[in-house]
């Protein structure tokens, strides 16, 4: 087991109170590479509507066990990690059925 030394909490408190405007996530999803690089989207696009489709399950199932407030860190995580798995099964659904993604 880790504990925080003294240094260290005052490290973290710091980077929690930071802004953080710039820090975008990268994104790296294999799908999307290969789409980029002309891969046909009515193969690709079931597989990883299914993928993405379990991974929201997961998510969703996790919810429950936590019914904490709102403003909680861990729920927040949890429910952006629920949107963003929303909108990929969104994304890969509309390419699944030959349609482009709406703004496309």
């Amino acid at each position: 087991m880790f504990t925080l030394t003294e240094k260290g909490r005052r490290a973290l408190s710091e980077w929690r109170t930071a802004p953080a405007e710039d820090d975008l996530p990268e994104l790296r999803d294999p799908g999307l590479l290969r789409l980029f690089f002309g891969a046909d989207p009515a193969r690709l696009a079931a597989a990883r509507r299914d993928s993405h489709t379990r991974k929201l399950e997961e998510y969703r199932a996790r919810a429950p066990a936590d019914p904490g407030e709102a403003t909680r860190g861990p729920r927040l995580a949890l429910e952006a990690g629920i949107r963003h798995e929303e909108e990929w099964v969104r994304f890969w659904s509309e390419l699944a059925d030959g349609r482009t993604p709406h703004g496309a």
